[in-house]
Parts: C-alpha cells; structure tokens; sequence
C-alpha cells in the first residue's frame, strides 16, 4: 500500500504547492508525518483507509485549474455534443465522449469564452 517515501513525496509536493496547511487540519498533517517517520510500509487496513482519505484530499487541492475544468466541463460538453450529433444521425460520436484530447479541446475553449456584456458566446 502506502510506502515512508510515497509519503514523503507527498507532502513536499503539496509544501510546494502551497496546499499542504491550507487543506489539511493539523491532525491530518500529524497523521501523515508520523506515518512516515515510524512505519516503512502502512500494512493496517484502517490507516490505508484513513491515508486513503486525507491523500485524496490533497491530490484534490493540487490539481490545476485547467484539470479542474477538464473534469468538469470538458466530459460534460461532450456527452451533449455527442448526443447532439446522434439525435443528427452520425454515427462515430459515441468515441467522442472517451477521446481526452476531444475533452481537453472543449475545456480549453471553455477557458478562453467571451463573457461579459451581460451575455456568453459559446
């Protein structure tokens, strides 16, 4: 499961980042520092679990705007474009929803959109 290193890894990276005290209480902090410093590798089920829980809080908090989008939008615009051009009558779209270069596209279009005026250009 979890290793010191993997743990270690993780914390610089979210040092570095900037999230590490701003997403983690102290006992989270706590939790993950000790863990690293007394255990080689986690083997105990409910600490994999709680590791589990707090890691993916932090790889939440550091990932980048443009990954948040992609998640977001970009899998949600292409479901309706998909559908859209279904309900058209061609009959490939459905890879559309599965192509991340696809999805990428639209959320980076989705990044660069005209608002304001009271009105968005899509």
């Amino acid at each position: 499961m979890f290793t010191a290193e993997y743990l270690c890894e993780m914390r610089k990276k979210a040092l570095r980042k900037g999230v590490w005290y701003r997403t983690l209480n102290r006992v989270e902090r706590g939790i993950i520092s000790l863990t690293a410093r007394i255990v080689d590798r986690v083997d105990s089920r409910l600490l994999s679990g709680v590791l589990m829980k707090i890691l993916s809080k932090l790889m939440k908090a550091m990932k980048s705007e443009f990954d948040r989008r992609v998640g977001d939008f970009g899998f949600r615009r292409a479901r309706e474009l998909s559908k859209q051009a279904a309900k058209w009558g061609c009959s490939v779209v459905i890879i559309w929803v599965s192509e991340l270069n696809f999805v990428r596209y639209l959320a980076m279009m989705s990044l660069n959109e005209l608002n304001g005026f009271g009105f968005t250009i899509r």
